[in-house]
């Protein structure tokens, strides 16, 4: 996710912010942050996701540069 990217549905970094407590308002306690691609599904309190950052090969205290997404494969029974 981009910041700049914020609401972009068409952009490999676009990012939206979504409620994760179902009937709850709109508030900071309650809003995450998803790649537009992914989702939470409140009912089931589980998020989504079609869209992961790619940090292969990234030590865990550097950024990937430049920054990179991967598909996540759906998974066959």
């Amino acid at each position: 996710m981009l910041r700049n990217q914020f609401g972009h549905d068409d952009s490999e970094f676009g990012w939206k912010i979504q409620n994760i407590s179902s009937g709850e308002p709109d508030t900071p306690e309650n809003l995450r942050p998803f790649h537009w691609r992914n989702h939470f599904d409140a009912a089931n309190k589980r998020p989504h996701c079609q869209v992961t950052a790619d940090r292969a090969g990234v030590p865990s205290d550097q950024r990937a540069s430049p920054p990179r997404n991967r598909n996540v494969q759906a998974k066959t029974p």
